[in-house]
């Protein structure tokens, strides 16, 4: 192991000022107030809504134009026609308005809008504008503003409209505005897209009951099938750090006295808000010092000491935990600062574990030897993080969100599912397991999964679930026990090579080969034969499309599956 001295600074350096980043979960969007309310219950589309102008009208889809500077273009459109706001109506100090009909209020699931824009620009005055709104019969709510600082082809704007879209009605407005029209060509819309998605369950598995378990069941099997709940209920973890969690190395300065500190900016903690600060753990590499005290700090270089604790015992070369005797209720509007103090500290010693880095630099890597003025590890060309991690007692989350039930499908050729069984959600449950006993001789069958959220009458359905192994898939196959499926080993008379595969796949067997089978992931069958000699076989595989395939041999001494892989050359 290597140990550091970190030399004491000659004079206060400049803090780094760290720009606050926050995720935002929603646009950030401007409001204006209109004096009245617009109600209408007649003409209300239900998501998704889509537009693409092939119908060459505005009315089509009920759409509604404030003058005639709104046309369709026919030859403008990115795949056909265009909504084009057109820069030879010769107006200023204008605002032409392209409204779409009202659009049905949800309560459940995320809401976006989609759409292609293009510019073609004469004078980048930058004045002409178009912006991007929302209106849900009280309020404007500006998305967006575009303004005209040179002509761009076809580029694609997404809005997440959630809560805008959230119990009310609402249209989607375009409005162009700026002080002379004649400064631009023209503004083009394409291919608008409103639509709602809700989260989907997580890794989807299955199995089938075999080997021992097939025996104890007196050769009767079944298929297992599990999923996870959809991503917004993993619970936040509750650990707070930016170390690996595994010690490399420790430092000390030549200081007798010097603070560390993993930090956190405003907002950074928004998953915990609220919660409780319960312990606070940290490797310590030797316990040669006078005092080692515990902080917490707030705000701008740890300005506020909001918790301090002098620990009696430190236990040397290992991990030390220590449980908070005061309640801190964590406030993520607030800066964090975590860590310990040493005084008389001996010489030569290197009491602050490290990980091995990089470092995190301004979080995980805070250092003061004045007890006053904070710096970065790396900033002296140590690129490590301390072993510094807070532990924030997160409660369970005993909402459902919306959330009330899985959907299991079933197939026995991967074309045709018919529902298996409806599983309730429960607040808590992470893990969710069925299995199906109504099996018959099929080779293999195929499940999905998905979830059904609803709230106030309002119903959204997800995508299914993702293949925990093979995450491109949304379906998992269980394959039949009792035909011998399973991997060739060695010594089992049956040799396939090259694998992976590009042209020509070829089948060696001690046994007589009888027939072939390929099956595709769905489970459909795409090569099929007789064998024409008896122990040897060559496919020409270079027509598949790239993939995971399943070779089923079957042979005078039992039918063998194999897993191959097809790829390019």
């Amino acid at each position: 192991m290597k140990y550091y001295y970190l030399f004491p600074l000659l004079q206060l350096l400049l803090l780094l000022s760290i720009q606050e980043t926050s995720a935002q979960s929603r646009i950030n969007a401007t409001s204006e107030q209109v004096s009245h309310q617009t109600t209408n219950t007649n003409y209300v589309f239900s998501l998704p809504f889509t537009e693409d102008w092939e119908s060459q009208t505005f009315t089509h889809n009920l759409w509604e134009i404030s003058d005639d500077a709104w046309v369709i273009d026919v030859a403008t459109g990115n795949g056909g026609a265009s909504a084009k706001f057109s820069g030879s109506s010769m107006q200023s100090n204008y605002s032409s308005t392209l409204t779409s009909n009202w659009l049905a209020e949800v309560n459940v699931g995320t809401v976006a809008l989609k759409f292609d824009l293009k510019l073609i620009d004469i004078v980048s005055t930058g004045s002409e504008y178009l912006y991007i709104k929302l209106f849900n019969g009280t309020d404007y709510f500006t998305l967006d503003s575009i303004n005209n600082t040179g002509s761009f082809e076809w580029e694609n704007y997404e809005y997440d409209i959630s809560e805008l879209a959230c119990g009310n009605d609402f249209k989607i407005v375009f409005d162009a505005q700026g002080t002379s029209s004649t400064n631009i060509s023209g503004w083009f819309v394409d291919n608008i897209e409103v639509y709602r998605e809700c989260e989907p369950p997580r890794k989807l598995e299955g199995k089938a009951l075999e080997g021992e378990a097939l025996v104890a069941n007196n050769g009767w099997w079944y298929c297992i099938i599990g999923w996870e709940a959809p991503e917004m209920f993993i619970p936040a973890s509750p650990w707070k750090q930016w170390d690996s969690g595994e010690n490399f190395t420790a430092f000390g300065p030549l200081s007798a006295s010097f603070k560390v500190a993993a930090h956190w900016d405003a907002n950074m903690l928004t998953d915990v808000d609220g919660d409780t600060i319960k312990k606070i753990r940290y490797f310590i590499s030797n316990n040669q010092f006078d005092f080692f005290i515990v902080h917490v700090w707030t705000g701008p270089d740890a300005v506020n000491t909001i918790y301090s604790d002098t620990v009696p015992t430190i236990v040397a070369g290992e991990w030390n935990n220590h449980i908070l005797t005061d309640t801190l209720i964590l406030d993520a509007s607030l800066e964090y600062w975590v860590g310990y103090e040493i005084i008389g500290n001996v010489a030569g010693t290197y009491p602050a574990g490290t990980d091995a880095g990089p470092a995190n630099s301004g979080f995980g890597d805070k250092v003061s030897t004045d007890g006053v003025t904070w710096d970065n590890l790396s900033d002296f060309g140590l690129s490590y993080n301390w072993n510094i991690e807070m532990y924030v007692m997160v409660p369970p989350d005993t909402s459902n969100h919306g959330l009330n039930h899985f959907v299991v499908y079933k197939s026995a050729d991967g074309n045709n599912y018919s529902i298996l069984d409806s599983v309730c959600f429960i607040p808590g449950q992470m893990y969710y397991e069925i299995e199906d006993y109504d099996i018959g001789n099929h080779d293999v069958y195929l499940y999905k999964v998905n979830a059904v959220w609803g709230e106030n009458g309002d119903t959204c359905i997800s995508n299914y679930a993702r293949n925990k192994l093979i995450p491109f898939q949304d379906f998992v196959a269980i394959f039949n026990p009792l035909i011998g499926i399973h991997e060739p080993v060695k010594n089992s008379g049956l040799l396939i090579y090259p694998n992976p595969v590009s042209n020509f796949l070829t089948v060696n067997s001690e046994f007589t080969l009888l027939n072939f089978t390929i099956y595709d992931l769905t489970g459909r069958k795409v090569y099929s034969g007789k064998v024409p000699g008896p122990n040897n076989l060559t496919l020409d595989v270079s027509k598949l499309k790239n993939g995971l395939y399943l070779l089923k041999a079957e042979t005078n001494q039992g039918t063998f599956i194999s897993k191959i892989i097809k790829r390019g050359d």
